[in-house]
């Protein structure tokens, strides 16, 4: 009876610390853990501040100030949180979508793999909603680091089929939350990196002889060569063709791009015309995407499947975008200004 009393305290304490450990990363956003209102200045742990502060010199849209007070609202700075859902690491990665924005090899669960992971996601998405506030498919007075938060949280094509951010109880006060928790990090804002430029050197004038000209030297009959036509391109590095994958599992994509241009990116489904699956994320030369799940349900194993890659400019990008914004997201036939870049064709093999 004694020793059972005595044992109570500790029984309990252990599992309240426990519970400290494994309560899911949105529980406590949920719960308002996390003050919503500024409390002055927010120190960034030691361990992650040169991290953050290179991650805040990527793009813009996502400075130091909203970096820091992002990893705050998602994971509370515990690299080792892993949500209901399955997010997981310190910036709370979908495991479908971690593969996307790291290296092979590194895990999510590595802040110094899961912090410049976050700010190359944070500023692709900035660009999506750049460029569909450019096509008028997102409204121009919302601002763009609000946009971008709002397609962390509720994926890209939540905000464009609510024309903004979602109003679904969610994603509004997770984006207010990070936009006034922000405040208290502007101290460590940082220049957002510029490519660097070539240095001109000064020269003094100099007197060259005439050369005689090139134009006079030429034959009468020769012509001059037109200027090489610079097309654009689309690679896919993975998957290889004809892979083997599963109808749930899908597959991630990657590959290159050059000389696109203004033009966007679009994965379709090519099966009966086209499905439209989403507008894929360009960083530099680079991009990637998921597809999952493939086809329907009643199709009979196994089947094939072809993907394509289309290139879109301006007005074909914004039918694209209508349509992934409908529940019936199919078209007949591509709009005018849309170009298959590419094609992936892969084996659905089980469900």
């Amino acid at each position: 009876m004694f020793r059972g009393r005595m044992l109570r305290p500790a029984l309990a304490l252990l599992i309240v610390a426990v519970a400290a450990v494994t309560v899911p990363a949105e529980f406590a956003y949920a719960s308002g853990f996390r003050s919503a209102h500024t409390t002055g200045r927010a120190s960034i742990p030691a361990a992650y501040r040169q991290l953050v502060e290179r991650a805040g010199t990527r793009c813009a849209a996502a400075p130091v100030r909203i970096i820091a007070a992002q990893i705050e609202a998602e994971s509370n700075w515990n690299p080792h949180a892993v949500s209901r859902s399955g997010d997981r690491g310190i910036s709370q990665f979908q495991p479908g979508t971690w593969p996307n924005w790291s290296s092979p090899g590194q895990s999510p669960f590595d802040p110094s793999a899961a912090i410049p992971a976050q700010a190359k996601y944070d500023c692709a998405l900035a660009g999506q909603m750049a460029g569909w506030q450019r096509q008028g498919m997102l409204s121009r007075s919302i601002p763009l680091t609000r946009l971008m938060l709002a397609a962390y949280n509720a994926g890209a094509h939540g905000v464009l089929r609510a024309g903004g951010i979602p109003n679904n109880g969610i994603t509004p006060g997770y984006v207010n939350r990070i936009m006034n928790r922000s405040q208290d990090y502007a101290w460590a804002d940082k220049p957002v990196t510029q490519a660097p430029q070539p240095a001109v050197a000064k020269s003094h004038p100099v007197v060259a002889k005439p050369r005689p000209s090139a134009a006079k030297a030429r034959p009468a009959s020769a012509k001059p060569h037109p200027p090489a036509v610079l097309r654009p391109s689309v690679t896919v590095a993975t998957p290889a063709l004809n892979s083997r994958v599963s109808q749930s599992g899908g597959f991630s994509a990657r590959g290159t791009v050059s000389q696109i241009g203004t033009r966007t990116l679009w994965l379709l489904d090519n099966h009966d015309g086209f499905t439209v699956d989403e507008m894929v994320p360009v960083i530099g030369a680079q991009w990637a995407a998921d597809d999952r799940p493939l086809g329907d349900t009643s199709d009979p194993l196994p089947f094939s499947l072809s993907v394509v890659l289309v290139l879109a400019d301006a007005k074909c990008g914004q039918i694209l975008g209508h349509a992934a914004a409908t529940p019936s997201d199919h078209l007949d036939a591509l709009p005018a200004g849309c170009t298959i870049a590419s094609t992936i064709r892969v084996r659905v093999m089980s469900r």
